[in-house]
């Protein structure tokens, strides 16, 4: 049966999750990205136009996850 407190458990643990998810983007989304343009687009890593959408990419993310995070 569903109760309060196993509400509030669930509320927590996605809470933990969501955060988990979020941190590891943090360290691993550069290189996330940049993999999936090499493997699935073609993009070869010593190209202008990787640079620019990995910095578009840390330009939108980083700030975003600052309030994502509070």
């Amino acid at each position: 049966m569903w109760n309060r407190k196993r509400s509030v458990t669930l509320s927590i643990v996605v809470c933990f999750i969501f955060t988990l998810i979020l941190t590891l983007g943090l360290f691993f989304g550069p290189w996330v990205v940049s993999q999936w343009l090499g493997v699935f687009r073609g993009l070869s890593a010593e190209l202008p136009t990787l640079k620019e959408i990995l910095t578009v990419f840390c330009v939108c993310f980083y700030p975003s996850s600052v309030y994502l995070l509070i």
